[in-house]
């Protein structure tokens, strides 16, 4: 929409809801755009809750069924990928640049809501 020559009176509603349509659905985007330090943080914490499962599981009891083992090796790395992917989006942002030129180019409407 904003490389088109010319606007219609239309135009700012298209694109006002194109936006909005984009804000609803970038967190799709956030974990492609990890920085550094987030990944190492992450990484960090990941280390950790393993060797705390380990350690839990070292004083359970050993006599247990190998789906037992299964359910629970299941169980555990689904609490790390979750544990991990709410770190992600607590500390990611999809914000770039060129989301904050979308400001300039109706100025005169409410085109950006906020970031």
């Amino acid at each position: 929409m904003a490389q088109y020559r010319s606007h219609t009176p239309d135009t700012p509603s298209y694109t006002k809801r194109y936006l909005t349509t984009f804000q609803q659905n970038n967190h799709i985007f956030f974990e492609f755009r990890i920085s550094k330090a987030t990944q190492m943080e992450a990484n960090h914490q990941d280390r950790e809750l393993r060797e705390l499962m380990v350690n839990q599981h070292a004083q359970v009891v050993r006599h247990t069924t190998a789906a037992k083992g299964r359910q629970q090796a299941d169980q555990d790395r689904l609490q790390r990928f979750n544990q991990q992917a709410d770190l992600i989006c607590q500390e990611n942002h999809f914000n770039p640049i060129k989301m904050h030129y979308l400001s300039y180019l109706f100025p005169m409407y409410d085109v950006l809501g906020p970031y």
